[in-house]
C-alpha cells in the first residue's frame, strides 16, 4: 500500500507541469502528454483503490472504534476545500444507483445539508457537469 501511495506522489508530481504546460499553451502536443499521464494515474489509482476497499476497509471496520470512523469522516471533510463540496457531494450521490440515492441522504446528510443541496448546491454541480462535459456526464453506475 505505501508503495502504492509513493508511485501515486510521483506520477502526480510528474502530472502537474505538465498540466501547468497544456495550461500556458493549450497545444495538443502538451494535451496529449497531460492525459497520457492522467490515464496512467487512473490505472494506478484504479487498483489502489480496489485493493484499499479489498484489503482495508473491512479490517478497518472490524477495528476502528465509531469514534475513529466519526473522526475519519471528519478529516476528510475539514481536508476538502469549502467550494469543492457541491461537487464532492454530486459525486457521491451519482455513484449510488439513483434509487438509493434519497435513503442514503436522509441517513447520512443533516437536514441543513440536505436543504442546501436542493435549492443550491445541486445547481452548482449540474452547472459544473454540464461544463466539464457538454456531451452529458458520463455514468459512474
Amino acid at each position: 500500500m505505501r508503495d502504492q501511495h509513493r508511485h501515486v506522489a510521483e506520477l502526480l508530481s510528474r502530472a502537474e507541469p505538465l498540466s501547468a504546460a497544456w495550461r500556458d499553451s493549450a497545444d495538443g502536443r502538451a494535451a496529449e502528454r497531460l492525459a497520457a499521464a492522467l490515464d496512467e494515474i487512473g490505472t494506478v489509482l484504479g487498483v489502489h483503490l480496489h485493493d484499499e476497499e479489498d484489503d482495508v476497509i473491512p479490517v478497518a471496520a472490524e477495528e476502528f472504534s465509531q469514534r475513529e470512523w466519526d473522526a475519519l469522516g471528519e478529516h476528510g471533510r475539514e481536508s476538502f476545500p469549502k467550494d469543492g463540496m457541491p461537487i464532492q457531494l454530486g459525486l457521491m450521490l451519482d455513484a449510488l444507483p439513483p434509487a438509493e440515492r434519497a435513503e442514503w441522504s436522509r441517513g447520512h446528510l443533516p437536514f441543513p445539508i440536505r436543504l442546501l443541496w436542493a435549492i443550491l448546491l445541486k445547481r452548482r454541480y449540474t452547472a459544473w457537469q454540464r461544463e466539464l462535459f457538454p456531451e452529458g456526464m458520463p455514468a459512474l453506475v
